[in-house]
């Protein structure tokens, strides 16, 4: 494996960044790492087209690809394609992906045009990389970055978590009868019919629930079900809700965790065949260890609702 190659986070400032990323988590954290090490406002988005993308990226210079699933290694082959057309005609200094086969799409630009690439492992990789960084760990040219387990595996460099910064305070008292908004995310590629039982458990004829769900559950549910949220709409039903139910894919929890929100998570298992493998087990303890989500990993009470509808705020 490859000698650790040196990088200072502070050299990202103003850079333009050419951000190569799936949607959903990995494009969340794109836009987080924006911000946080205070990356050109000018950076532009590759990645693909849905509701929520359209809206998070209204305000930035971006362009859509064909989807490429979890693992599709032959889409990310024919993806490459569009990739170098559409960054051949961009100016930008450097390359930055987050994970997901589209990384690996992103090579052929970086190695065509000689950009810098930045290879930043998702957070929810606590222990070890991908095996999208596996893959990328071999190239000597690509810097790979974890705030995880940067420090502790040959060829990678720490930086600060993204997360370092946020905190929740108590802003108001629970309630006995509860607005609940239940969302899975837009990864259509994997049901959860498991948190969906786990929430019918929980509810009551009295509470109201909103559903947000990428594919058509088995069985008819109380409520309003809606496929996908645009992002303004997403904020809006999030914030009116006294409890929110999420798994624990990363973006969904960074959206609420930015609005405010301490909501009730459910971690997908690969033993259910609810995803490849159980990164969502360490993303789960990662942000409950830090205090952003509620003590929910496989069950849901009266009184984790109750918890939950402490509606709270960044300090």
């Amino acid at each position: 494996m490859r000698n650790r190659k040196s990088f200072e986070i502070e050299s990202l400032i103003d850079k333009k960044v050419l951000f190569v990323v799936s949607s959903g988590g990995h494009l969340q954290e794109a836009m987080l790492i924006q911000k946080k090490f205070g990356l050109s406002r000018n950076s532009i988005f590759l990645t693909h087209e849905n509701q929520q993308t359209k809206s998070l990226l209204s305000d930035y210079e971006h362009y859509f690809l064909s989807k490429v699933g979890t693992r599709q290694w032959v889409k990310a082959i024919l993806v490459s394609k569009e990739i170098i057309l559409t960054g051949c005609n961009l100016e930008f200094d450097l390359i930055i992906s987050t994970g997901a086969a589209i990384a690996v799409a992103t090579l052929p630009l970086h190695i065509f045009f000689r950009k810098p690439f930045l290879y930043i492992e998702s957070l929810t990789r606590t222990q070890s990389p991908s095996l999208t960084g596996r893959i990328l760990e071999k190239i000597p040219s690509v810097i790979c970055l974890s705030s995880n387990f940067g420090a502790r595996r040959t060829g990678w460099n720490e930086i600060q978590s993204p997360l370092s910064e946020l905190s929740l305070v108590k802003r108001w008292k629970g309630k006995k009868k509860f607005n609940i908004f239940v969302t899975l995310g837009t990864h259509s590629q994997f049901k959860f019919d498991r948190l969906i039982e786990i929430v019918l458990g929980a509810i009551r004829e009295d509470d109201s629930v909103t559903w947000q769900i990428d594919y058509d559950p088995e069985k008819k549910l109380p409520g309003k079900v809606v496929r996908q949220f645009s992002d303004q709409e997403f904020i809006d039903v999030a914030r009116n809700s006294d409890v929110v139910i999420t798994h624990c894919g990363i973006g969904n929890l960074l959206r609420l965790i930015n609005l405010g929100i301490k909501p009730l998570a459910i971690p997908r298992e690969s033993s259910f065949n609810e995803h490849i493998d159980n990164h969502q087990l360490d993303a789960y303890k990662l942000f409950y260890e830090s205090n952003l989500i509620g003590n929910s990993i496989d069950k849901i009470t009266r009184e984790d609702l109750e918890y939950a509808s402490f509606f709270r705020l960044i300090e």
